[in-house]
């Protein structure tokens, strides 16, 4: 009791200071504060709790009474509530969520004792008599309780009690038990309190009643006849100050303004809330009658944060200001009339209100007030306005659901043009099937589409389910073409850093001397260009002028340069169109811009190599046109390796110049020298060699393509570091002793070899040929074990250099499906398996160091071709892995280690790995970065997001426990995770086995 008194002395001293620090905070501070609360709310409900369930998905609710008793000096309720339900299929029970600080007493269904359970947040009402598709059902729970202060304050207010309730999203609970889903609205609510005489209750709807009852208490009843979620039913209880105001509606009928103020703050708030019946015209008149109005609407002041909150007919408001109240009361068309139907789409509640407090500004105050108040608004960080998992990402983020989101609706209104834009709110608020119902994205969004004739899939698209913004960067030219004429020829580039490429109407004004000129041109890639005759030359060119688009924009004097390697000389040396060490070459390049013309461009090639020198580093390649490719095949770079060099990447450098000016750079690689790498391409007909090529052009190895079929094989192998020989599905061009004996020679030698093959063990096991069989344990380390045709995953030995934390799938969405005879194997004396099939435990891989000359095998029994692929960089990690363990350039590996990737980012692979029931995720970032984690199984379904939200830099881990968003236990089997930031993702397989 006392640890219960001492948090709401502390609350009430917080609550004391909001009241008073709120009155200089801005409009921007006190929604921030608004979203925070809620989202705080949230998390302490369902950290670890669901919040639906296939139940309820059986019944709709039709009728709440909320019959209760508040103690303040105990902060205590006691007494009923009654919910009345339809069965939309046959049912024998229904579940309510409630929190564990009420206690149910009894629980009567059809006026009969029905047996109930709990396990929170579900309380399981069992029904004596089963109930039909299409039956009704009336349960009434008797119960007490100390409400959560998640949405429930007991506290005080100059030392009288003050008694609040703040629903939003799932806090209904925390005071009464429901079916606490927004998506579940009832058709009507009673909400009857009893407090004691000195206090004054104030709820939605109208006051039926105000009773005097024993005991110095007092009855109040408000009915709420219009359909309500249960997150909007309030009750804000204090000794208030009651006054009235009246609206008079578009019709002529008049409706009561009711407002319950702190008595000490009446003179401050008098003002802003006299603007509510003009601002209920204005919203009227925008978007439809008020949706309530034959009830009221008003505001009662409460302690619940310093800022409002939406409740139907009545706003409790911590607070005044009229863009605040504009915010509320739009809600009561945008949230309360027409909710959103998950909080998915939390959006069509907050992105609504929030661009409601720029339509007040423009109703009252002009265009101009309105243009920069909702630039004000504009949101230029990542993050997608969709809430992907409700559950456990922020469903109410400022910047997204209440700012970008009311850009959203701002651009909206620019594409499809003002008057069809009030219509689509008005054929919105008509809708009969919205209208006082829920509503999704992808609704409102057919709502536009039939309203405006236009297609919006790419607006609602690129806005609501992507991130980021466009970034235009443009340029223009004029030139006279005749008397009075000008030729004009703009350019418009985005150049943003994350998110798609924008496809969006941008309106563009050229200034001249006579006056200003205003189109749109339709920017949809990443260059697009346009031009028109004026008559007269334009003095300026401005993007966007009025700012419609959330975007950034830059004008441009610089070029659009894309430099690309042409064509290596040779002609001095062996004329082989290849740059040999020791040879000196003239290096071409093509130079295209996509920019405004160049009048004099310089190239500057430099490299940090020290095994190559460049003799003439600067060419001049002269102007280049917009749209126009020029090289330096007449003025070439001249370059010359050393003779000792070994075949290897060289990175190059080119700094571009136009007039000595400094405008731009570019990379890339070159190869020199002899290729370190054979790949020995042996699946005969087949075409799986595009697999390998990547996996070492990605890995930058440069190697030397040999494909067998129909050609003689070299006498030495010798002139490589490593060889990569992999076959197909068939028999291999190399089963012979000649090669056999060549290879043994090469390993002999010190040779590395990496082998990829379904039945090569197979094949020299059961030739009858005792040679085969020594090459086989002897140089490869293998010993044939039998057939693997039905093992689907294989999992990397823990603490293995090349394959620990491992684990690829042969039935994934990847590769391709023709692992269809795979050996089974067993490492041989001195050799090592790295990979196990998980229902045989033999291995598909063997690595194998056979003698000290040096020379080191990887030996796997599969191709990679049948777990790597264009969406999927496992066969690259492999790769990189057995090149380290060659090289041994790189520690070895430990079971939780991964190498690290571009930018600086490292995912680990999950350990352990497989596991059961729980393992862990550990990644690492080189800045604070807005991320998520998400679990996807094989099919690309995400099952749940694990993390959405800013972390700071360094070494991160979050734990796994296999259960989706649902908590429920997901099947055994191969799931991806996923780590995406601004400008980066990378995902792996992990194995979970039940």
């Amino acid at each position: 009791m006392k640890r219960s008194f001492l948090f709401f002395m502390l609350f009430f001293i917080f609550s004391v200071l909001s009241s008073s620090a709120q009155q200089t905070m801005s409009i921007d501070d006190l929604l921030q504060r608004e979203a925070d609360a809620k989202n705080n709310i949230a998390k302490k409900l369902l950290e670890n709790d669901p919040f639906d369930t296939p139940n309820m998905k059986l019944y709709d609710v039709t009728y709440y009474q909320l019959n209760l008793e508040m103690i303040p000096n105990q902060s205590e309720e006691t007494g009923f509530v009654i919910v009345n339900a339809k069965a939309l299929a046959p049912i024998t029970s229904i579940e309510l969520h409630k929190t564990s600080s009420l206690t149910v007493d009894s629980i009567q269904v059809d006026g009969q004792i029905a047996d109930f359970q709990y396990n929170s947040p579900i309380l399981t009402i069992f029904l004596p008599n089963s109930k039909d598709t299409g039956e009704y059902l009336s349960a009434k729970i008797f119960y007490h309780g100390f409400p959560s202060s998640a949405g429930f304050g007991f506290s005080r207010n100059n030392g009288k009690p003050m008694i609040w309730s703040l629903s939003e999203p799932y806090a209904a609970r925390t005071w009464w038990p429901c079916k606490d889903l927004p998506r579940d609205k009832a058709d009507s609510a009673d909400i009857v309190i009893t407090v004691p005489n000195n206090l004054i209750v104030a709820s939605n709807g109208t006051l039926r009643e105000e009773t005097e009852i024993s005991g110095n208490r007092k009855q109040f009843w408000w009915h709420e006849k219009y359909p309500i979620a249960t997150y909007l039913i309030s009750i804000a209880i204090y000794p208030y100050r009651v006054y009235y105001d009246e609206y008079t509606s578009l019709t002529g009928e008049t409706m009561p303004l009711n407002f319950y103020v702190f008595p000490e703050n009446y003179d401050r708030n008098y003002s802003d809330y006299a603007q509510t019946k003009t601002m209920i015209h204005a919203f009227a008149t925008l978007y439809g009658e008020y949706p309530f109005v034959e009830e009221k609407y008003g505001h009662a002041e409460f302690l619940g944060w310093a800022s409002g909150m939406e409740h139907q007919t009545l706003t409790s408001l911590n607070g005044s200001g009229e863009t605040l109240i504009a915010h509320e009361l739009s809600h009561q068309w945008w949230g309360d009339m027409v909710t959103c139907h998950t909080f998915h789409d939390i959006w069509l509640n907050e992105g609504f209100a929030t661009y409601s407090e720029a339509l007040w500004m423009e109703w009252r105050y002009g265009k101009d007030r309105f243009h920069n108040y909702q630039k004000n608004r504009f949101y230029y960080g990542s993050g997608t306005i969709y809430v992907e998992d409700p559950q456990h990402d922020n469903i109410f983020s400022y910047n997204l659901s209440y700012r970008k989101a009311s850009c959203v609706l701002h651009m909206l209104r620019h594409v499809v043009g003002d008057s069809t834009f009030f219509e689509i709110l008005h054929t919105y608020y008509n809708d009969p099937q919205r209208k006082y119902g829920t509503v999704t994205t992808e609704q409102f969004q057919q709502i536009c589409e039939d309203v405006s004739g236009m297609n919006l899939e790419d607006f609602f698209q690129q806005w609501i389910y992507e991130e980021g913004y466009p970034y235009y960067q443009y340029a223009y030219n004029a030139k006279p073409v005749a008397e009075d004429k000008y030729y004009f020829f703009g350019l418009v580039k985005q150049v943003q850093n994350f998110g798609p490429i924008f496809k969006m109407p941008v309106d563009v004004t050229i200034s001249m001397a006579g006056g200003d000129t205003t189109f749109s041109v339709w920017v949809q890639n990443e260059t697009d260009t346009f031009s028109v005759i004026l008559p007269e030359n334009p003095t300026a060119v401005t993007l966007d002028k009025d700012d419609w688009i959330l975007c950034k924009k830059r004008f441009s004097d610089e070029p659009l340069l894309k430099v690309e390697l042409q064509s290596i000389q040779d002609s001095s040396g062996n004329n082989n169109n290849h740059w040999d060490a020791g040879e000196t070459i003239g290096l071409i390049v093509s130079v295209s811009n996509e920019g405004l013309p160049l009048n004099n461009v310089k190239l500057l090639l430099s490299t940090n190599d020290a095994e190559i020198s460049i003799q003439d580093s600067i060419v001049f390649v002269g102007g280049i046109a917009y749209q126009q490719t020029v090289s330096n095949d007449t003025n070439p770079f001249i370059l010359a390796a050393v003779e000792s060099i070994f075949g290897k990447f060289v990175p190059l450098e080119i700094k571009i110049f136009d007039n000595d000016i400094f405008v731009g750079n570019a990379s890339f690689i070159v190869p020199v020298g002899a290729p370190s790498i054979l790949l020995i391409d042996d699946d005969i007909n087949a075409d799986y060699e595009s697999y390998y090529k990547s996996s070492l052009e990605n890995t930058n190895n440069y190697f030397a393509y040999w494909e067998t079929l129909g050609k003689i094989y070299p006498d030495s192998l010798n002139y490589y570091k490593t060889v990569l020989w992999f076959q197909g599905t068939q028999a291999s061009n190399l089963q012979s002793a000649d090669f056999r004996n060549t290879m043994e020679n090469y390993i002999d030698q010190g040779g590395r070899v990496i082998i990829f093959s379904q039945n090569l063990a197979e094949f020299l096991a059961n030739s009858g040929s005792s040679e085969n069989i020594s090459f086989l344990s002897d140089y490869l380390g293998v010993v044939f074990e039998g057939s693997a045709s039905n093992e689907s995953v294989i999992i990397g030995e823990l603490g293995d250099p090349v394959t620990g934390g491992l684990a690829l799938t042969f039935t994934g969405p990847y590769g391709i499906n023709n692992q269809l005879q795979r050996d089974l194997i067993s490492p041989a004396p001195g050799a090592h398996s790295i990979f196990n099939y998980i229902q045989s435990q033999k291995s598909a891989g063997i690595r194998f160091e056979p003698n000290s000359s040096g020379a080191r095998v990887v030996y796997l029994a599969f191709g990679l071709e049948g777990v790597a692929g264009p969406n999927e960089k496992s066969g690259e990690a492999l790769i990189a892995r057995i090149f380290d363990w060659f090289s041994l350039l790189t520690p070895v590996y430990e079971s939780k280690n991964e190498r690290p990737i571009e930018k600086g980012f490292l995912l680990k692979q999950n350990f352990p790995n497989p596991f059961n029931p729980t393992t862990e995720i550990s990644f690492s970032l080189p800045s604070k970065e807005k991320m998520t984690l998400t679990i996807y199984n094989v099919a690309g379904q995400r099952i749940r997001t694990l993390f959405n939200g800013m972390k700071n830099a360094g070494v991160h881990s979050i734990q796994w426990d296999g259960k989706d968003a649902s908590g429920n236990q997901v099947a055994s089997g191969v799931y991806i995770y996923r780590l995406k930031t601004t400008g980066f993702s990378q995902q792996k397989k992990m194995l979970l086995i039940r």
